[in-house]
């Protein structure tokens, strides 16, 4: 029973480390993405396009890799 536990918490425990892992990336892009798209000369409108386009494509690409696990199945689990 304790070695099952174990399993669990060291599951739970990569699952949280790549959970901030990915929040910490979006965090840290999203801010940038404007400031150096306003380097390059881009207009507002641009600003807005691109920064939509960036959270569209994280979007569309968790959907994408969570369809890929349903499909494949999770490995190493149970």
């Amino acid at each position: 029973m304790l070695s099952q536990i174990r399993k669990l918490d060291a599951a739970i425990l990569i699952l949280t480390v790549v959970n901030f892992v990915s929040s910490l990336g979006i965090a840290i892009m999203l801010p940038l993405i404007p400031l150096y798209a306003i380097l390059l000369g881009a207009a507002p409108v641009q600003l807005g396009l691109l920064t939509s386009a960036f959270a569209l494509a994280n979007a569309v690409a968790q959907v994408g890799a969570g369809l890929v696990v349903d499909r494949l199945g999770a490995r190493g689990s149970a």
